[in-house]
């Protein structure tokens, strides 16, 4: 796959994807199935750091001001929230029910990461070597990728894995969303966690 909608090459992978392949074997598209839910997941990890506004007060939040979001490049953001993509088989931990199949499934990868039993805490934690390991084994087992709750506000969000799915653009079928409805999504993100918007 080529153009906007490619996943980027390896050596330019960020590889710090909670459902991401330890061995960097293949790639982890990330998606949501609103465009809000997919813009606050790619900025929440931007927002000011509790610990620095704790130690250094007001002092820390116009460090962190300078942490901006440019509204210029929003062509592949916007090709992404407007194309279509097709999957099969999934893994899916946004459920309880979803958990408890992965739960057994997988007994033996919980039993390694200490993980007793299998809750929505557990795979949204900041420490991804337990959901790293799922993926490896997801991957290995044929699955295309893993159905999830955004941690940022609980929307349907999916981690596809590299070859198994694809994304379609068709502009006679789907609607590109224009600049300024974008831009409104991007703004509206940003006034939530509090960061800053250069035009």
């Amino acid at each position: 796959m080529r153009g906007p909608l490619a996943p980027p090459p390896h050596e330019h992978a960020g590889w710090a994807g909670r459902w991401d392949d330890p061995d960097r074997a293949f790639s982890t598209l990330y998606v949501a199935s609103d465009p809000r839910t997919a813009i606050r997941e790619v900025l929440a990890p931007l927002r000011p750091d509790a610990a620095m506004v704790d130690a250094f007060g007001a002092a820390s939040r116009e460090v962190q001001a300078a942490r901006r979001v440019p509204l210029g490049e929003t062509d592949r953001a916007r090709r992404l929230a407007s194309a279509t993509v097709r999957f099969g088989a999934l893994a899916d931990v946004s459920t309880a029910g979803g958990r408890t199949v992965v739960a057994e499934r997988y007994a033996d990868v919980l039993a390694t990461h200490g993980v007793a039993h299998l809750d929505d805490t557990d795979v949204t934690t900041r420490d991804h070597r337990f959901t790293r390991a799922l993926t490896r084994r997801f991957y290995a087992d044929g699955l295309d990728g893993v159905r999830y709750a955004s941690n940022v506000d609980g929307g349907e969000c999916f981690a596809l894995f590299e070859g198994r799915y694809a994304l379609e653009h068709d502009p006679t079928r789907h609607v590109l969303l224009t600049p300024s409805e974008a831009a409104a999504i991007v703004r509206e993100a940003v006034l939530e966690l509090g960061l800053v918007v250069v035009p």
